[in-house]
């Protein structure tokens, strides 16, 4: 299975959002937050990746969350 990043949210706490709503649409995301420190938490950056045939669909159930 391919996976690829389809968003990179500000924090992570905003990617788990984006996340549950991918999941309630029946998309499958994870979540990868780089650099998760004890002085950043849950405010440090992430990334959403899916799989690679739902990439288009993903894609464009975010833009329309995110207008």
């Amino acid at each position: 299975m391919t996976e690829v990043e389809i968003y990179r949210a500000k924090t992570k706490t905003f990617a788990e959002i984006i996340k549950s709503f991918l999941e309630s649409n029946g998309i499958f995301a994870y979540i990868r937050a780089d650099g998760i420190t004890p002085y950043f938490g849950d405010s440090a950056p992430a990334s959403i990746y899916v799989k690679k045939e739902d990439q288009a669909v993903a894609m464009e159930l975010i833009r329309e969350f995110t207008l």
